[in-house]
């Protein structure tokens, strides 16, 4: 009996499961059991051929598939790019801030590395994509858990061999502190020859159970530090000092001192140039910290200082320091230094700055009525330090009308006055005082910069506070065809920039700017004069 035929007619055709049990019942109606197990071998090995025939084309098709889109990529334009063009384009990825904020640097080079193989080795040979900022958490893990964290951090910096890189090592206060004997500090600090700049932040306070800590800078000492440029420690409760090894190119240091003894810091202070010491708190040593810093630092170029007004004054020796040109000193509000008379001077009355040329001074963050402000002690400064053309004041909330020009009256060299909300400070008096009149020796005579936010003239007269100000920004411009006919040139600089941003209830102008750069003859009085009045 043949056992083909109806097997190929129905291969020829697709029927429905019905249609095929009437044929085989029709098939089978006059055979035996044997004859019917006969049928199913055949046609379980018609349906091994077919699946194999199938598995066959399916292989077939995937290649041709994966052919297509190999060819695609390497049709590509990138593909044609050279491995050394498309590094610098995964640089330029990885390190634009706008695309990834905050995202870390692990995560946005591993976003890079894990889109192909041929992207992996150019990442992988690019050792600039790996040397981004890093961070270790210094905190106890379990032994698993930190040989991992080792691990990762050592493949990581393999990567970016042998570049330079920044490293923070940071112990929060919501974590248990590494024990002694944990591997992640030994193993990072044996990478300090290629520290660019090192953070270490110990917050102060240690969470319930824990005793204070100390970070354990004995471990610095033995360490070089071949290629340090900055250093920022926060010191934590239980650090007693700071000494670090070689570091000859250490040139930035920050200091936040928040504990009591004074620390012991043993560093390369005559190479640094710029130096930021910060003082969240109130203690009782802060101005001889400061001094004492200061005269370490002899040839420092910037400073920047956070400050809590003192409860009373010291006599110390003058520290001179030839080479610094610019100093910021921002003062915070310390509840342990709310007393009766707290000043915010002390700290100019032992420094001599001959070279200073910019003086940024912030009371913005002052949250109490209890500070002073000493004008004789800050003139006797500004004396020793006669060269500053650039001063800041982001706040003047502590400084009287007759205490801002007496500081007005001893900066004879200054060019460029920035002021954010200058309160009580700037009155009609002070409009006056600066207002220039020929034969009379004038204030500032080389200001020709001046921005006012929020400027608001102390003054019950309207008219009058418009009519004072509008003199004092006109005696003090002059057109080129104007200074042409002067037979004697005016004693003061001419306006090369002003930006006044008034309070809303003073003059209905909200912003008006004022540059010599744009039109050298424009007329300051029609610009910066002609203010009505808010109706």
């Amino acid at each position: 009996m043949s056992t083909t035929g109806n097997s190929d007619t129905a291969a020829s055709s697709t029927c429905t499961l019905r249609e095929i049990v009437l044929e085989q019942k029709e098939r089978t109606r006059r055979s035996s059991k044997d004859e019917i197990a006969q049928f199913i071998q055949v046609s379980e090995s018609n349906l091994a051929s077919l699946d194999s025939q199938i598995a066959t084309l399916v292989a077939r098709r995937e290649r041709e598939s994966f052919t297509v889109e190999a060819l695609k990529y390497i049709a590509s334009p990138i593909h044609a790019l050279p491995a050394e063009v498309l590094a610098e384009i995964f640089m330029a990825h990885v390190h634009n801030v706008h695309i990834w904020g905050r995202v870390s640097t692990i995560k946005r080079v591993l976003g890079v590395s894990q889109v192909c193989v041929d992207w992996r080795a150019v990442a992988h040979n690019t050792p600039q994509l790996w040397d981004g900022d890093i961070e270790v958490l210094l905190w106890k893990r379990s032994d698993s858990a930190e040989a991992v964290y080792v691990d990762g951090w050592k493949e990581w910096l393999a990567r970016s061999a042998p570049l330079p890189f920044s490293i923070t090592l940071a112990a929060p206060v919501a974590y248990e502190p590494l024990p002694p004997q944990s591997r992640v500090l030994s193993e990072i600090l044996q990478y300090s020859t290629r520290y660019k700049s090192l953070d270490i932040l110990v917050d102060a306070a240690e969470p319930s159970g824990h005793p204070p800590r100390p970070f354990p800078y004995s471990q610095l000492a033995r360490c070089s530090f071949d290629n340090l440029e900055a250093l920022t420690v926060k010191f934590g409760d239980g650090d007693v000092g700071l000494r670090v090894g070689p570091a000859p190119r250490l040139r930035k240091l920050s200091l936040e001192l928040n504990v009591q003894p004074h620390p012991e810091i043993v560093l390369p202070w005559a190479q640094l140039t710029d130096l930021t010491l910060n003082f969240r708190h109130f203690v009782s040593e802060m101005m001889d910290m400061v001094s004492e810093f200061f005269s370490r630092c002899s040839n420092l170029v910037t400073a920047s200082l956070l400050l809590c007004p003192s409860p009373a004054y010291q006599e110390r020796p003058i520290i001179t320091l030839p080479s610094l040109r610019q100093l910021s000193i921002q003062f915070d509000y310390a509840h342990e230094s709310t007393y009766d008379h707290s000043y915010v001077t002390p700290v100019f009355d032992f420094l001599c700055l001959p070279s200073l040329e910019k003086l940024v001074l912030d009371f913005e963050e002052m949250q109490t009525d209890y500070i002073c402000w000493d004008a004789a002690r800050f003139s006797a400064f500004q004396l020793r330090s006669p060269n500053i053309f650039h001063l800041e004041l982001p706040s003047m909330r502590f400084l009287t009308p007759e205490e801002f020009r007496i500081l007005l009256l001893h900066a004879q060299n200054l060019t460029r006055l920035e002021i954010k909300d200058p309160e009580e400070a700037w009155d009609v008096a002070t409009c006056r005082a600066l207002t220039y009149t020929d034969g009379i020796p004038p204030l500032v005579p080389l200001l020709d910069t001046l921005v006012i936010r929020y400027l608001r003239i102390e003054g019950d007269d309207e008219e009058e506070k418009e009519r004072v100000w509008g003199a004092f920004i006109q005696s003090r411009y002059w057109t080129d065809a104007q200074l042409s006919c002067r037979a004697v040139p005016p004693a003061v600089s001419r306006w090369k920039y002003v930006e006044v941003a008034c309070m809303a209830t003073e003059f209905t102008g909200d912003q008006i700017k004022y540059s010599q750069r744009k039109d050298p003859d424009l007329e300051m009085l029609e610009l910066l004069t002609k203010i009505q009045r808010s109706s």
